[in-house]
């Protein structure tokens, strides 16, 4: 927690904080609908939901690296570091590990689409 007055450099914090938290949650969201709309035979659902989950990453993403910027750019400048508080921490954490998930979910989708491609070849017995 900020101490001597910092309440304002950590509330800076806290706001930048929680529109990468929601992106990410999205994320998660989009990219768990997605393999559920796969599973049920909707590849072109699927196929959207996953776009719109990069999207959700993209905007954490870029919340998280303007944060980054200006936060490099106040030390540069001044000569200070800030303290980062909890819930930032809690917000690069949870957009790294979405990132992750959908990978993750990218690769099960192309995997499901190619053994449904060659199951689509074989001939029936």
């Amino acid at each position: 927690m900020a101490e001597n007055g910092n309440i304002e450099e950590e509330n800076k914090f806290i706001a930048a904080a929680m529109p990468i938290i929601m992106a990410a949650g999205d994320a998660r969201n989009n990219a768990k609908a997605s393999l559920d709309a796969l599973m049920a035979g909707d590849e072109a659902k699927a196929d959207e939901l996953l776009k719109q989950a990069k999207e959700d990453l993209k905007k954490g993403h870029g919340a998280q690296t303007d944060l980054i910027w200006a936060e490099a750019q106040y030390e540069f400048n001044t000569g200070k570091t800030s303290e980062i508080p909890l819930l930032f921490i809690h917000a690069q954490d949870t957009i790294m590990s979405i990132m992750t998930e959908v990978k993750l979910t990218e690769s099960m989708e192309q995997m499901y689409k190619q053994i449904m491609a060659k199951q689509a070849d074989q001939p029936e017995a």
